[in-house]
């Protein structure tokens, strides 16, 4: 009988696939995965109720080699203790009491001794008696006979491999005196060797093995890429900068030689857009690549008429067209004395025209060295007052990039414009937002609105017309290629444009140090347990990212809160939760690590740890601040 006798003394092991860790210790030793330091505490493997030594159960998964358990209860051929997974069984590590019990021979153990002076091997038999084994009878009882036949698949060229065993041959003679060895039929082996077989179902294996070539040692699977990458117009990607220089990636293809360079430049060359724009008698056409490549004219000098496929390129006219249109727009403003009629926008300018020196008229004003500000018409004083650089915190403020696009009117609730108002008459720009919603800016209604409803709209037109501090916004050079701009007329007659950006600029610029702060604040977020605010970025899954902070409290001697809390947004629903940082009641960062997060009815619940390991951070109820960042669904 075969007796093998294993000696164990593995508590536990734990694997964690990114780095240390250490549990009671900050500095875990560095050759350790896992450093555990303790006082008073031990470590539990799991305990399971095994049912016999060749099933798994209760364990569920892999059957992982290595795998320890306590098994808790005596049934079958498994007793209380600890139990590892190997061979596709479970095999008990011994302890002092097993050993005790398996001290004695057993029937079947063998030794080596000497017996009137020879050296013999002996065996315990089931008598209790010790019987010396012949060794010389036993070693050509057992001589080796076995040998091998190569043959071919049926049907196919594939080689096979016959193996006769000592059995198989011992049979066959003694099934017939004229049997031989020499005419042991192919069918009386005992095991068929598929060597293409073989090969085919350890090929990864064969991949990774290791040989010499062109001097390296280097796996199969490199030496079949290294060939397959020298097939002709096989295309690389490659540094092919020296060793020290910048890198220089280019693609290279395989000519039967060589590789060479592929000039990508050209490639590009041949594939760019061949679009252009030509002048002719004094207006611009565009020449699309359909109108180039159908052969058509593009040498204007050429031309005797536009021909078909040059598309007429007419911004002023289109502008002009549609302004006329917007003030032949009835507004909503009944005519003085009248219950049933409207003024038209242009009527509505002719009116406000003649009441134009009202409070809160404001006008740009450029000194002599061609700086720009604002003056508001004071009626009281019958002057213009300056408006100071600090009013300009709330332009800079409302301007501030949330990468959305929504309209709201009268005060109204802002929402995006998804439909399409395009028309003959109409103004309007279409944006393509990043959830790939298309939202809509109606220019001419909006505008008309604007006219119709706003005092602030009402006196900048009044302040367009107002002589002296009059301001244009349009073509200031009659170059259609140029964007049209606010300018100012002087005596001459001569368009000036004015530099908004510089006026804002230099608001901000020559702002004191207390404006300049106070810019900041109004721009920052107010970090508070009373405010859910909206950061301005937005999460992968598209939607806004929210920043809150909030009070919880950490039951003692667990990582469990005592109750979820609500991170709900005023509107919208919580989406997906972004980063979670729990601070102490002195606003210090405690821990970031969480896991278990949930969301349940707009209701936060997570535990502090990583993972399946969570960590106690104290043995009293702890009271915490909570920050956490997560989308919102609007």
């Amino acid at each position: 009988m075969k007796k093998i006798t294993i000696m164990a003394a593995l508590l536990g092991s734990v694997y964690f696939a990114n780095a240390q860790v250490g549990i009671g210790i900050s500095t875990p030793a560095t050759s350790a995965q896992l450093d555990i330091v303790a006082e008073n505490k031990g470590i539990l493997i799991p305990r399971v109720e095994l049912t016999d030594v060749n099933t798994f159960a209760p364990i569920t998964g892999t059957q992982e080699e290595s795998l320890l358990v306590y098994n808790t209860i005596d049934r079958n051929d498994v007793t209380s203790g600890y139990y590892y997974w190997a061979d596709n069984q479970w095999n008990r590590v011994i302890n002092q009491a097993d050993l005790d019990d398996v001290s004695g021979y057993k029937e079947g153990d063998v030794i080596y001794k000497e017996v009137s002076g020879d050296w013999v091997f002996q065996y315990y038999d089931e008598n209790g008696d010790w019987q010396t084994i012949d060794f010389s009878d036993l070693v050509a009882a057992n001589e080796t006979k076995t040998f091998f036949k190569k043959v071919n698949e049926t049907g196919t060229d594939n080689a096979q491999y016959l193996y006769f065993s000592e059995e198989a041959i011992q049979n066959w003679l003694a099934a017939d005196p004229a049997n031989t060895v020499a005419n042991i039929p192919d069918s009386a082996a005992s095991t068929t060797i598929d060597a293409v077989g073989d090969v085919v179902n350890n090929f990864e294996s064969i991949l990774n093995q290791t040989t010499e070539y062109d001097g390296d040692t280097i796996t199969i699977e490199q030496i079949i890429q290294e060939i397959a990458s020298q097939v002709e117009g096989n295309v690389i990607y490659k540094n092919i900068a020296a060793a020290g220089d910048p890198a220089e990636w280019v693609f290279q293809y395989w000519n039967g030689t060589q590789y060479l360079t592929i000039p990508l430049n050209d490639l590009v060359a041949e594939a760019e857009s061949k679009t252009t724009i030509v002048e002719y008698n004094g207006n611009q056409y565009y020449l699309s690549e359909t109108y180039i490549a159908g052969g058509g004219e593009t040498d204007t000098d050429e031309w005797t008429a536009v021909p078909a496929g040059a598309i007429l390129i007419d911004v002023v006219a289109g502008v002009v067209n549609n302004f006329e249109t917007i003030l032949q727009e009835e507004t909503t403003i009944l005519v003085d004395g009248s219950t049933t009629d409207y003024y038209t926008v242009e009527e509505y300018i002719e009116y406000i025209s003649q009441n134009a020196m009202q409070s809160g008229v404001t006008k740009i004003v450029l000194d002599g060295s061609g700086q720009a500000s604002f003056e508001m018409w004071n009626a009281t004083t019958e002057a213009w007052d300056t408006v100071e650089n600090t009013a300009f915190q709330t332009v800079v403020r409302a301007n501030e990039t949330r990468t959305t696009i929504a309209r709201s009117a009268d005060n109204a609730a802002y929402a995006p414009v998804t439909t399409d108002p395009s028309a003959s008459d109409i103004v309007a720009y279409e944006y393509n937002a990043e959830n790939s919603v298309k939202n809509y800016i109606n220019v001419t209604a909006d505008m008309i609105w604007s006219i119709t409803n706003n005092t602030d709209v009402q006196n900048a037109i009044t302040n367009i017309l107002n002589a002296g501090g009059n301001v244009y916004y349009g073509d200031h050079d009659d170059d259609a290629n140029t964007p049209d701009v606010l300018y100012t007329i002087d005596t001459n007659g001569d368009k000036t444009p004015i530099d908004i950006s510089e006026v804002v600029t230099n608001a901000i610029t020559n702002a004191s140090t207390t404006q300049i702060q106070e810019i900041k604040n109004a721009l920052g977020d107010n970090f508070n347990t009373t405010n859910i605010v909206n950061t301005g970025d937005t999460w992968i899954d598209g939607n806004p990212i929210y920043r809150g902070v909030f009070d919880a409290t950490i039951t003692g001697g667990t990582a469990n809160l005592d109750a979820p809390f609500s991170i709900a947004p005023t509107s919208g629903t919580v989406g997906q939760i972004v980063s979670i940082k729990i601070l102490d009641v002195n606003n210090a960062i405690i821990t970031t690590a969480t896991t278990d997060v949930s969301v349940a009815a707009g209701a936060l619940n997570f535990k502090i740890g990583t993972g399946s390991m969570y960590q106690v951070l104290s043995a009293t109820d702890l009271a915490i601040k909570v920050i956490v960042e997560y989308s919102v669904e609007e």
